[in-house]
């Protein structure tokens, strides 16, 4: 490899260096991002996940649950009007 102003850095001006500082940097970050961070991202996917379904889960358990009380107090009370209006 040859010196002085024959080797690359010496023949870019200061915007080619600062284009190529900018892309090491670039890919010094994208290469955190996926292999740093990308399995975090998915732990707490998989998590939200899980604890989504769960909470689906409950929540149709839950409106199941509220919906046959309502409907055994309305079958109960529509019984009770018709007794009351037989006997009268």
């Amino acid at each position: 490899m040859t010196t002085g102003p024959n080797t690359l850095i010496g023949k870019l001006s200061f915007w080619g260096f600062l284009m190529m500082f900018l892309t090491w940097l670039a890919r010094q970050i994208l290469t955190y991002l996926f292999i740093i961070i990308t399995p975090w991202l998915n732990w707490l996917i998989a998590w939200g996940v899980i604890i989504g379904g769960v909470l689906l889960g409950l929540m149709v358990l839950f409106v199941g649950i509220a919906a046959f009380i309502a409907i055994r107090s309305w079958t109960r009370r529509r019984e009770e009007s018709k007794k009351e209006n037989e006997k009268a």
